[in-house]
């Protein structure tokens, strides 16, 4: 029950996904079942998503990159 509530509103055009759940969905957190078929059927048809989606890619590909690279602590010494 509760997952048909969280991807409900991914099925009307006038509303459109939160940036949550679109980093979750780049980062593969939305599990196989409705609220990823929701969130994918309305990335088909709202390109104002799709935009934004690709934006979420790009901040979760620079912050995974910040990880990567590491040195956290520079400042401090």
């Amino acid at each position: 029950m509760r997952a048909v509530a969280r991807f409900r509103h991914f099925m009307g055009m006038e509303t459109h996904i939160t940036d949550t759940d679109l980093e979750r969905y780049y980062l593969g957190m939305i599990p196989e079942g409705p609220e990823l078929d929701a969130l994918e059927e309305h990335l088909l048809i709202c390109g104002e998503c799709v935009d934004r989606a690709e934006e979420s890619e790009a901040y979760v590909d620079s912050i995974r990159a910040g990880i990567i690279k590491g040195n956290f602590d520079e400042s401090k010494g």
